[in-house]
């Protein structure tokens, strides 16, 4: 397997999701290679959930240390059409309402990550749409 052209075939079946894709990744290593080919695919990288707006086409997230409570909320919420988000900073909330058929975002996650955030009560396999994974 071609971890890269893999990826690509995978990235071509992201955009018009009503859910949001997810790269579940061995390590950091494969995390930073899948990164530069998003990178090099002109994806942009949202260092924050809360910088999600309507006019992104191309975008993904790495769920880290940051991943909470308001990150699976908003995973849960995407494929609803309506998603609120709360700006901790302004204590406001904001809707953004995705463009399905333009928009193509990706969440990126190891392995370890994974099981960190399941054993926390997070399903988040279950609420996401199509799922990649490098074997």
């Amino acid at each position: 397997m071609n971890l890269q052209s893999d990826f690509k075939e995978f990235i071509t079946h992201t955009n018009g999701q009503k859910e949001i894709s997810l790269a579940v990744l061995k390590d950091q290593v494969e995390l930073d290679k899948i990164k530069l080919i998003l990178s090099q695919e002109k994806f942009k990288l949202l260092e924050s959930i809360k910088n999600f707006n309507e006019t992104l086409t191309k975008a993904y997230v790495v769920l880290d240390e940051s991943f909470s409570k308001m990150t699976y909320d908003f995973i849960k919420q995407y494929s609803t059409g309506s998603v609120e988000i709360f700006d901790t900073e302004k204590m406001e909330a904001k809707v953004v309402n995705p463009d399905y058929e333009k928009t193509s975002l990706i969440f990126l996650i190891t392995e370890d990550k994974l099981k960190q955030i399941t054993e926390q009560g997070f399903n988040l396999m279950s609420v996401v749409g199509i799922c990649y994974r490098n074997n």
